[in-house]
């Protein structure tokens, strides 16, 4: 999974989706607040238009075919860094993005002082922590080395844990 870790967050897909969340959610707001139902929305509905981009031109059963095998994969790596946010701003007290500054070419650090969860936000965030450390599960399996794995096991188990605990 990870370009340069384990986690989303050093991943080159979680970060084009956090790329998406820090342009389309957070610049808007002057980067005062996160709001994870909305986030995940944001995501989900990126997710499902990047298919049909990439599909143009197939028939509705051809798309219908994409959607249902790359949209749950997508969708879980979009809420696993989305959980990974709400897990940092829980043990921190804040969520650190950057903010790509084109004029300069050059990232800018952002600090995002408050993220709201509410509704059905940790609940879906969970479900999907919890599926991905099922042992037939596409991403548990996708770690080559076991020691990676578990070490990936290792967080994911954290984040389930301080999400369950802020439910």
């Amino acid at each position: 999974m990870g370009a340069w870790g384990i986690t989303m967050r050093e991943s080159d897909y979680g970060l084009d989706l956090l790329s998406i969340i820090v342009e389309e959610q957070l610049k808007p707001v002057q980067f005062a607040y996160l709001d994870t139902a909305k986030a995940i929305e944001l995501l989900r509905q990126n997710i499902l238009d990047e298919i049909k981009q990439c599909n143009r031109g197939c028939s509705p059963e051809e798309l219908d075919y994409y959607t249902e095998i790359n949209f749950p994969r997508d969708f879980t790596q979009a809420a696993l860094l989305i959980a990974e946010c709400l897990g940092e701003y829980y043990r921190t007290g804040e969520l650190v993005v950057y903010e790509y500054i084109e004029k300069n070419c050059e990232l800018q650090e952002r600090h995002v002082k408050q993220v709201i969860a509410a509704g059905e936000a940790i609940p879906v965030l969970l479900e999907e922590v919890r599926r991905v450390q099922d042992p037939e599960h596409e991403m548990y399996q996708s770690w080559i080395r076991e020691e990676t794995r578990q070490k990936w096991l290792a967080h994911i188990r954290a984040l389930q844990e301080i999400l369950e605990s802020h439910r």
